[in-house]
């Protein structure tokens, strides 16, 4: 294998690039630090994906790489059980056909180095598969990192595949490949140490080389706003919120109620709408908090909006998020809370990253109830608006956000009570309280989660 330079030739493996999901965010955050720090030029950067948001001449798109194409689902369908003959040979012709399309990637663009994002997470399957067989058949060129967002060891749902599922993990899930993994938490490399030793047979000295070639990079935050204050005077964000609520018709929805602008708490999810980011429990809580509203609180109702999309993760939820809101609809009848899908408005200009400056400019909180991440993409974009956010102790939140100093409110367990409640409220009747923690938190971001700051590990990992 040569060793890779500044001049070399970087390529990038994931199911999709340009959209929403918090991969695809880290990706374009990449991007940057390697052209903008590392002066790598951007013709010398190539990708490969299952599908694309947005079209270029280094980019290379295969459906079959995508992890929501129908065989990776039969895969992910049939964990815990396992597979016919018959889908065993159809699994087979697709990695085989995968494995044939890397290879093609590699040979015409002729990259030193591979940057393969969560091939060590079955969502992905078929390419994680693919690109094992790849490096066991064709040796070890190029340079092989994994961006190591989430895996099978995290997640409950994941815990326990079937012995043929299992063996395809050892074999390729990342498998004994990877010249350097990248972590996104302090808490991934002691979980996957067993899963490594195991990977000794296959591949003897894996194990003590990767304890020297790892490292933890944490997400990072693009930092658009000097100041909270300079949120109000900014007229891009003026006119992005003119655009919501014109483009949503917020004032109409409102007026249906007996609402306005002004009497009106605007509460952001800012994730996607899959199950474990808990939007249900979020649901629950603006119902609780709305409640509580007092005489003498400006608040008398709650729009509750939500700025991700639905159905990823092999997971349909929005269904099950309006039948949840009709129930507490019922067993509240006479609050006032409004729920929004970004979703529900495709010909909005407005961009998934753009709505935390909006609700941050209405005055607005975030709900981020996730009971698992990897770090917590969306939420540093929360904080970078000046929003404050309302937290869930998620295990990555715990180990590596909190400790850091961040001004947010934080719930311990899937419970509300009056004196969480009541320190919500405290916080809303304060808009100096709120504009103070929010200048503290950018301050905390720029230190810690500039772009910047992850130039010298990322310049390690590549190798150059």
């Amino acid at each position: 294998m040569s060793t890779p330079t500044i001049k070399s030739k970087i390529g990038v493996l994931h199911s999709q690039i340009g959209f929403d999901d918090g991969v695809s965010i880290v990706i374009r955050q990449i991007e940057e630090v390697m052209i903008r720090q590392l002066k790598i030029p951007a013709s010398k950067i190539f990708y490969l994906c299952g599908r694309a948001g947005n079209g270029g001449a280094n980019i290379f798109v295969h459906p079959q790489l995508w992890h929501q194409h129908w065989i990776n689902r039969l895969m992910l369908k049939n964990y815990q059980r396992g597979y016919t003959d018959k889908q065993k040979f159809l699994i087979e012709k697709a990695i085989k056909r995968a494995q044939n399309i890397i290879a093609k990637f590699i040979q015409q663009t002729q990259i030193q180095v591979l940057i393969a994002h969560n091939t060590s997470h079955p969502v992905n399957f078929i390419t994680s598969l693919a690109l094992a067989r790849y490096y066991q058949k064709d040796g070890f060129t190029p340079r092989y990192v994994l961006w190591w967002h989430d895996s099978h060891l995290e997640r409950e749902r994941f815990l326990h595949p079937s012995p043929q599922v299992q063996r395809y993990l050892l074999a390729g899930v990342p498998g004994p490949y990877p010249d350097f993994i990248v972590f996104i938490n302090s808490l991934q490399w002691e979980r996957s140490k067993s899963y490594f030793k195991t990977l000794e047979k296959r591949r003897p000295g894996f194990y003590r080389r990767l304890q020297h070639n790892h490292q933890v990079i944490y997400n990072t935050a693009d930092l658009e706003i000097n100041s909270v204050k300079s949120l109000i005077t900014n007229p891009e964000i003026k006119r992005l919120v003119r655009q919501f609520l014109i483009g949503y018709r917020i004032k109409e929805r409102l007026r249906e109620r007996g609402l306005n602008i002004g009497n009106t708490l605007f509460c952001l999810q800012h994730t996607r709408i899959v199950p474990r980011k808990k939007i249900d429990f979020a649901l629950q809580f603006c119902f609780a908090l709305q409640q509580k509203f007092s005489s003498s609180s400006r608040f008398r109702g709650v729009l509750f909006f939500v700025s991700g999309y639905n159905g990823d993760e092999g997971e349909e939820h929005k269904k099950h998020l309006w039948e949840y809101f009709q129930k507490l609809q019922q067993s509240y009848p006479n609050a006032k809370v409004i729920l929004l899908f970004a979703e529900d408005n495709p010909y909005s200009e407005i961009k998934f990253r753009h709505f935390p400056f909006v609700f941050a400019y209405l005055g607005g909180i975030a709900t981020y109830f996730s009971e698992m991440e990897g770090f917590g993409n969306n939420l540093l974009e929360v904080l970078a608006a000046g929003l404050i956010p309302i937290v869930y102790q998620y295990p990555a939140f715990k180990s590596d956000i909190a400790p850091l100093g961040f001004k947010v409110i934080e719930l311990s367990r899937y419970k509300l009570n009056d004196n969480f409640l009541n320190r919500v409220i405290y916080l809303l009747n304060s808009s100096s309280l709120r504009q103070s923690w929010g200048q503290h938190n950018l301050k905390i971001l720029r230190r810690y989660f500039s772009h910047q700051t992850i130039a010298t590990k990322l310049k390690l990992a590549l190798g150059i």
